[in-house]
């Protein structure tokens, strides 16, 4: 374990209060299992990398105040109104990949639905490094690369798998 982040300098701020760091963990990725997303996103400025993310969308904007100042990142407002009786939404997100790796970790023993994309995302990033994408772009390290981005898109595919014929 880590002996002093940023997470254990958030824990004993003003949540040492109500929760221990434990119970905060614990309650975070039943967040993250309900209404999460753990992800690998295309990155636009260079072709077959991927970045990570960690988004929760909520239309109460305290839980993504919440999720901002435990944990960093940032929150949008989302303004969809399909519907006149929609309620406005926003989003939390946390990109950067040191600090994803950080928090999946400390998340991994408290998630039961999605630690296959945690740990997927955690391999992803020890291996697949900024600096050997720049220096090593083959054939394997892209196929590689792009394996992890498969994986992901597996576990995070919603829906009825598709027909086959036999």
């Amino acid at each position: 374990m880590i002996t002093l982040s940023k997470l254990d300098i958030i824990f004993s701020l003003w949540y040492n209060e109500c929760m221990t760091r434990k119970e905060l963990l614990a309650y975070t990725a039943g967040i993250i299992d309900g209404e999460g997303y753990l992800g690998l996103i295309p990155n636009s400025k260079s072709r077959n990398s991927f970045a990570p993310k960690v988004k929760v969308a909520s239309t109460d904007i305290r839980l993504v105040e919440f999720l901002r100042n435990s944990f960093g990142g940032h929150s949008d407002k989302m303004r969809i109104h399909k519907r006149p009786n929609q309620k406005p939404s926003a989003m939390w997100t946390l990109s950067n990949k040191i600090n994803v790796v950080l928090f999946l970790k400390n998340l991994l023993p408290y998630l039961k639905i999605k630690d296959r994309q945690a740990k997927v995302i955690i391999e992803y990033c020890k291996t697949c490094s900024y600096k050997a994408m720049r220096q090593k772009n083959t054939k394997i390290e892209i196929a590689k690369r792009i394996g992890f981005y498969k994986q992901i898109r597996l576990l995070n595919f919603r829906g009825l798998p598709a027909a086959t014929t036999e």
